[in-house]
C-alpha cells in the first residue's frame, strides 16, 4: 500500500499501515493454528480407522450433523469441518477487508 494513494495525513497513514499488518500476522498465526489442528484431527482418523478402532459416536459441529460407528470417521469429519470453517472465514475476512475504504 503506498502513502501517496491514502485520502489522509501521513502520520494517520503509517498508523493505519501497521494496524494491517498487525491484523494480517494475528489472522496468520490463528490460521496456522487451526490448520494444524484440524490437520493433525484428519492424520488422527487415518489413523483410527486403519487401525479399525470403533465406537458409536453422533455429533453436530457448526450445523453439520454426523453418526457413524467408526472413531475414525468421526475424527477425519472434525478434522475436514475445521479446515472448511477455516478456509471460508479466512476468505470472508481478507474479503471484507479488501473492501474497507480508508
Amino acid at each position: 500500500m503506498s502513502l501517496e494513494n491514502v485520502n489522509v495525513e501521513p502520520r494517520r497513514a503509517k498508523l493505519m499501515m501497521y494496524g494491517q499488518r498487525a491484523v494480517t500476522k494475528l489472522l496468520l498465526v490463528v490460521s496456522i493454528g487451526v490448520l494444524l489442528v484440524g490437520s493433525l484431527f484428519g492424520i488422527l482418523g487415518v489413523i483410527l480407522v486403519y487401525k479399525g478402532a470403533t465406537g458409536t459416536s453422533h455429533f453436530s459441529l457448526f450445523g453439520q450433523t454426523v453418526e457413524t460407528a467408526s472413531v475414525g470417521v468421526a475424527s477425519l469429519f472434525i478434522g475436514a469441518v475445521v479446515v472448511v470453517i477455516l478456509i471460508r472465514q479466512v476468505m470472508k475476512t481478507v474479503h471484507e477487508f479488501s473492501l474497507r475504504k480508508y
